[in-house]
């Protein structure tokens, strides 16, 4: 399941993949503190794809975001206008996000962090559970159950190696698949601008 999840993943088309077995969407919700700048982020939190903040007002704010090699050298204080106000900026840092600047005023529900997450695993008194992705690939788990058995018990069957020929064209086909899978979708492509003097 998650060697199949980080196909999806890497597949990415415009539509962001949940799990259809999770219970509620990947969005985190905390309130906005006074003049506290780090915040942490929960576990599950494998990506962060968006930060907003909420303003007291109820104005929103989407954040952007500045890694730690655009702030080498200088202080935080150098790198944005004053220390407090709206914030504009984040950086991630190992579970902690950090608002540059800081709030000035606490707001409830105030910073909204939109993410991606694993999938659902299977437990063992799982009898009617199905995997979270499109139905028609869900063949793909039993291939690579039986995969992981028989390079185990007999590696050198053939029916090993018709199975991960099974695996890889179930891989093809569901990276094609997720890949196109938001058909009214079109990403603007930029091309490379040519001087043809």
């Amino acid at each position: 399941m998650d060697e199949i999840w980080s196909w999806i993943f890497q597949s990415y088309g415009g539509w962001q993949y949940d799990d259809s077995n999770q219970t509620n969407l990947p969005e985190a919700y905390t309130d906005l503190v006074a003049s506290q700048s780090k915040y942490g982020l929960a576990s599950e939190m494998l990506t962060v794809n968006r930060v907003e903040v909420t303003d007291a007002g109820g104005g929103i704010r989407r954040l952007v975001p500045v890694p730690q090699e655009q702030i080498e050298g200088v202080g935080i204080s150098q790198f944005t206008p004053p220390l407090y106000g709206r914030p504009q900026f984040y950086r991630l840092s190992d579970g902690i996000i950090e608002l540059i600047p800081a709030p000035p005023e606490s707001v409830t529900g105030g910073l909204t962090i939109y993410f991606e997450r694993a999938g659902v695993a299977f437990v063992s008194t799982d009898t009617t559970a199905q995997p979270g992705f499109a139905s028609p690939f869900h063949r793909l788990v039993p291939i690579g159950a039986s995969i992981a058995w028989y390079k185990n018990k007999s590696p050198k069957s053939e029916t090993l190696k018709e199975l991960k020929e099974d695996w890889a064209k179930g891989e093809d086909d569901l990276r094609q698949f997720y890949t196109q899978r938001w058909r009214d979708y079109r990403p603007k492509l930029n091309p490379p601008l040519v001087d043809w003097q």
